[in-house]
């Protein structure tokens, strides 16, 4: 059974302008226009956070995926396992070239390991998935467009900036 533990837009005046716990959270959220749903499915021991941007960018997406270590080292490896699959990269547009960094949160502390890598999904659709473990949590972060203009999309740099990821005990609601 799904549990959504959080669902909103932040063009609504009552939508908080910072979400998360002390190890993932997102700040200055009414500064960009997207839409934000926090679950949780029963039996599993991952949370998952998505964010869809609103107008203009609509299609722009990105999946936090947080579980608790060590319980939770399965799912997150059979997650990573999934977008492992999918790996291929795909150019950049001119001037940009992927790294660990590409995308990293600018605040982003405390993991022991961190990989970084592209996938494409069927023809347009581009992911950059980033994977961070810990002692305590490990967190799959994944951007998710129709084109390779990842740095260019205003949503992305914004999430990117304002996306703080650290890793202390997970204090989300199980």
């Amino acid at each position: 059974m799904r549990e959504v533990f959080a669902e909103f837009t932040t063009t609504d005046q009552s939508a908080p302008d910072t979400y998360g716990d002390s190890g993932c959270c997102l700040r200055q959220l009414r500064q960009s226009a997207l839409a934000l749903r926090h679950e949780h499915y029963t039996g599993r021991l991952q949370h998952t956070i998505y964010l869809f941007a609103r107008q203009p960018e609509l299609g722009a997406q990105v999946f936090l995926h947080i579980n608790s270590l060590p319980a939770g080292s399965a799912e997150h490896e059979s997650e990573l396992a999934f977008y492992m699959r999918q790996q291929k990269d795909f150019r950049l547009p001119a001037g940009q070239v992927f790294d660990a960094s590409f995308l990293a949160p600018e605040n982003c502390t405390g993991f022991l390991s961190h990989t970084a890598f592209r996938t494409r999904d069927g023809k347009y659709r581009r992911r950059v998935v980033h994977s961070f473990v810990g002692a305590h949590r490990a967190v799959l972060l994944v951007y998710s467009l129709d084109a390779a203009a990842f740095a260019d999309s205003a949503f992305c740099n914004h999430v990117q900036r304002n996306l703080m990821l650290a890793d202390t005990p997970c204090a989300l609601a199980t």
